[in-house]
């Protein structure tokens, strides 16, 4: 199950999930429930919302129900959070919570097979997961809509009766044991785990919250379901459903599937205790990381009653202006990156934290870095917060809130379910998501409270570089680390203020939106096109094409937000893709324009403008997303960045370091990450792998950057771009004329880069192995099969195979047979060549045998085909799951724009692309598909390709290549008087 781990990089303004209530609607009272008033009352503006009915009720066992009915939403889902998570395991068992989530998935008494419900999902187009965290277990799921009310059934009963079959828990606590084992090389991981047990031990988070076979084994089924019925309740828990069913039908379905859930009359769990222990204030802790990294980090404890003031005094430490701390770190050369936020531990406590990234410079003059810090806060502190930034916090948060975007209803069901749990459900989601006001004294109390005494700084460094001996090892993760003492007189410096003239407060943002309106008329219609007039995707048409240039534009028909989506690709064919200087020149470049763009990016994201940019063959892709008002001046701001290219060589030196330390760290990578990157190099012949990048990157120079910028901004350069969203066609041919001008004038580029191409498999010669032995603990394979050609039918019936093995796959290599925590299959499409892929990781099973069990697998699959496991009638509910999601419109603003720009830019403008896929699945007979599958899947299929990826394991049982002479040479020959047990 998906876990959430101590979060590192969170935002640095208040964060607006995008599942906002609608309007509320009262069906006629009905017995089993009553009706909680909602104090919600703050309009939305969304076109589409306004279908939206919303309901907040209790159920007669205490268990309280968030539903909401939007008949435009893509899928139906449902989330529900209980108050009980790893702070309540029970001091000899440390992991029952966790390992309790997994059984829940498990069987229960109405729907006991084990595969149930994760097959129920599946088929029918959806998602499932949960996690544990100290004071909660969320769990949720996605589905096509019409299969909602089997799949909250069968999601109700984990909470009713479950099983706890003592095979399940057997197998179950392996598949435990592997998700522990696959975190101890994580470093995020490893660094939290050192921090709970640096933390107070009296506080319950200082426990071992995952579990492992030590801790776990010989658990028995009583000792589950004893624990289950002293912490489970009705009435710590909260439900959030998400469904176009109509409102008093949802209403009544959740009466009827969550009554019976046991009311035991629990309270949350509440801790006064500190979470962190005092005896660590003013130390400084060096940590080894696993991979390489340079990291500063600084944690505080603070009041949880000013959690609602942190987004601001956040902000304050983490923006990027040129009079920023972040800024000072790098004109001095100390620092890549900083991030500042706040983390909420259960309901009782919080952490500030400052994330700094520092350089090898930095490392060594951790101290300075501290220095600046605190004077940084220290002029935060003293200095009167300006009005505006108040304004323009307040103004971001009411905006994002009254023109919410869609979701992920997976995310959304998943997200809801646990703020409710902290905030309350009466106001939600305007407690959560939108302050009434900032409170300038309880920001300036928060800042008061970030002082050098009660800091906890982390130093995460390899043990060379760190100022003092490593002479600690954390207990479950065995990470090595230190303690030192800060002295009084260092703390004392840091309070001076030397550099307080260095700092100033941010500027007003001149991205933010003064003048949010919709430019189109909203024509709403149901989000599945087929039962309405709407076509699949929105009209999409040739704005101009010129010498060196070709732009799409397409207007918003189905979302009606204030936002658009620009997509485009600055290439040049003065650069050969497959070059590893070349591909490290990109990455370089990327880096490069994302750190001059450093301080505007970063106010285009406070103003909800997000952009991002990534190497492509042949130059780069840059994608800008957010609110349409000031989109063409962020755009602007951006081009003429990348035009002018104004970066330093003393900054290019670090940009190089920070890089070779990303290649460096693909060698700690995970067995399956590098896997999967062989697999990449091996279908694109363009492909270059981070050894050979790491090789390219010693010769690199200055000059050699500088190069590469004028190649991609230059005469011969040309531009693909793609406008959509909220503007009409002639402000779109504006943006395009100011792109082009800023660009480039009169470009000599007579022609768009050739497509790229995808490895081919010659079945005469396959099937392939790669085999590569890594650093890393634990085992992974990936089987690759190739289709021979392409068709839309062929697509479908990869697709409805891909589906159909998908949970017997997971349940037979996973759950039974327990190879590994990950394991899974997925099908693929790479310029029209058709890619079932398997994969597992492993700790104790060498790649070699996991391939021997997936080819099995598939030999078995196969041979039951028609009678078991792909027979007529599940045929039909895998195809007709993929009918209604083909049919159904992208979910949001940002999905239908990846969408388009794949389909103008990727498939050559086949914008009748989706429709094709449609009908390939409505035209797809079941002996067609038994033909295809018998020919893909079959051993006659020789275009088969595997990776091998063999890690360092104590536990793994390898075997050893010899000969018959090594091993008389090796061991000993015995009598059978000397073989007898003694």
């Amino acid at each position: 199950m998906r876990k959430q781990i101590k979060a590192r990089t969170i935002a640095m303004c208040l964060l607006l999930s995008f599942a906002i209530n609608g309007w509320c609607e009262t069906p006629s009272s009905t017995q089993g429930y009553k009706v909680i008033e909602d104090e919600a009352k703050i309009q939305i503006y969304t076109p589409s919302y306004s279908q939206r009915k919303t309901l907040k009720i209790q159920l007669d066992n205490g268990l309280q129900a968030y539903i909401v009915s939007d008949p435009l939403l893509d899928k139906s889902g449902a989330a529900l959070a209980v108050h009980t998570g790893a702070w309540s395991d029970p001091k000899d068992r440390p992991g029952m919570a966790h390992f309790l989530e997994h059984m829940l998935f498990m069987g229960t008494e109405k729907y006991p097979k084990e595969a149930e419900y994760s097959r129920y999902i599946s088929e029918n187009g959806g998602k499932m997961n949960a996690y544990t965290m100290g004071d909660r277990t969320v769990y949720f799921f996605s589905i096509n809509s019409q299969n909602f009310d089997g799949a909250l059934d069968r999601f109700a009963q984990f909470f009713i009766h479950p099983l706890f079959n003592p095979s399940g828990v057997d197998r179950e606590m392996h598949a435990v044991d592997q998700e522990h084992a696959k975190n101890i090389q994580n470093d995020d991981w490893r660094i939290y785990f050192i921090q709970k047990e640096l933390g107070n031990p009296q506080h319950p988070n200082s426990g071992f919250s995952t579990g492992n076979l030590e801790t776990l084994n010989r658990i028995s089924q009583k000792e589950l379901i004893d624990w289950y019925n002293t912490h489970y309740s009705s009435n710590i828990m909260t439900l959030v459903v998400y469904s176009t069913e109509p409102l008093d039908k949802l209403v009544q379905e959740v009466v009827n599937d969550f009554k019976n859930v046991p009311n035991h009359n629990l309270s949350p769990l509440r801790v006064d205790t500190p979470l962190l222990s005092k005896n660590n204030d003013a130390n400084l802790v060096a940590i080894a990381p696993f991979k390489q990294m340079n990291r500063l980090m600084l944690s505080w404890e603070l009041p949880i009653q000013y959690y609602y003031d942190t987004p601001l005094a956040s902000y304050l430490l983490g923006e990027k202006d040129k009079d920023s701390l972040y800024a000072e770190l790098i004109r001095q050369g100390l620092a890549e990156d900083l991030r500042s936020g706040v983390e909420r531990m259960g309901l009782d406590q919080m952490i500030f934290e400052l994330d700094i990234r520092l350089t090898q410079e930095g490392v060594k003059k951790y101290n300075q870095v501290l220095a600046l810090t605190f004077s940084a806060i220290e002029m935060y502190q003293q200095q009167p917060i300006p009005d505006y930034l108040y304004n323009e916090m307040r103004q971001m948060a009411l905006l994002q809130y009254q023109y919410p975007s869609r979701g992920d209803v997976t995310n959304t069901v998943a997200d809801d379910a646990s703020n409710i749990l902290s905030d309350g459900l009466a106001d939600y989601p305007e407690k959560t998501r939108l302050p009434k006001a900032y409170d300038e004294q309880a920001v300036k109390k928060i800042l008061d409270s970030l002082t050098p005494e009660t800091c906890q700084i982390f130093l995460v460094t390899d043990s060379k570089n760190a100022p003092f001996k490593m002479d600690r090892t954390e207990k479950w993760m065995g990470t090595e680390y230190g303690i030192q003492p800060i002295a009084a007189s260092e703390l004392q410096r840091w309070d001076l203020g030397k550099y307080e003239a260095c700092f100033k407060f941010p500027p007003p943002n001149p991205f933010i939106p003064n003048d949010v309106k919709l430019v189109g008329s909203p024509n709403l219609v149901a989000s599945t096109p087929a039962s309405s007039n709407q076509s699949l995707i929105p009209t999409t048409q040739m704005l101009l094409q010129q010498q060196g240039a070709m732009v799409y534009y397409a207007a918003d028909d189905r979302y009606y937000t204030p936002e658009v989506a620009f997509d485009l690709k600055l290439t040049s064919q003065e650069i050969t893709p497959g070059n590893p200087k070349n591909a490290v020149l990109l990455d370089l470049y990327a880096l490069s324009i994302d750190d001059l763009f450093t301080d505007l990016g970063f106010m285009g994201d406070m103003a909800g403008l997000q952009f991002n940019i990534r190497p492509i063959e042949w130059g780069v892709d840059i994608k800008i997303l957010g609110y349409s008002e000031k989109s063409s001046l962020f755009l602007q701001k951006l081009l003429q960045t990348m035009k002018q290219f104004d970066l330093k060589e003393q900054r290019f030196n670090i940009l190089v370091e920070d890089l070779k330390r990303v290649y460096q760290n693909g060698i700690f990578a995970t067995p399956l990450e590098q896997a999967k990157e062989l697999l990449e190099s091996a279908l694109s012949k363009s492909a270059v792998s981070r050894s050979e990048k790491l090789q390219a990157i010693q010769q690199i120079k200055f000059k050699d950057l500088l190069t590469i910028s004028k190649q991609i901004s230059s005469n011969n350069s040309y531009v693909r771009a793609l406008f959509y969203g909220n503007l009409l066609k002639n402000q779109a041919q504006d943006i395009a004329k100011m792109t082009l001008k800023t660009w480039q004038t009169g470009s000599t580029a007579k022609n768009a880069p050739p497509s790229p191409k995808a490895l081919r498999i010659d079945s005469k010669k396959g099937p392939y192995v790669i085999t590569q032995s890594i650093k890393p603990q634990g085992n992974a394979a990936i089987l690759m099969i190739e289709a021979d050609c392409f068709d839309f039918k062929k697509r479908a019936a990869q697709q409805i195979l891909s589906k159909g093995m998908q949970e017997p796959f997971f349940s037979e290599l996973r759950t039974k047979q327990q190879t590994g925590y990950i394991v899974s299959n997925m099908d693929q499409e790479a310029e029209n060549e058709l890619l079932l892929i398997q994969f597992a990781q492993s700790k104790s099973y060498e790649a070699s045998d996991l391939l021997a069990r997936f080819e099995l697998f598939n030999e078995q699959f196969l041979g039951k085909l028609q009678t078991k496991t792909i027979p007529k009638e599940r045929f039909e509910i895998i195809r007709q799951a993929f009918i209604t999601t083909y049919q159904t419109a992208s979910k949001n603003l940002a999905e239908m724009a990846s969408l388009l720009s794949s389909l103008a830019f990727d498939y050559n403008a086949e914008f009748d692309r989706v429709q094709k896929r449609l009908e390939g699945f409505n035209n797809l007979s079941y002996d067609e598909f038994l033909t295809f599958a018998n020919g893909y899947l079959g051993k006659d299929n020789h275009r088969r390709l595997a990776i091998f990826t063999n890690g360092t394991s104590d536990e793994t049982f390898r075997l050893t290549p010899t000969t018959v002479d090594q091993i008389r040479k090796d061991n000993e020959y015995l009598s059978k008087e000397q073989a007898l047990c003694h």
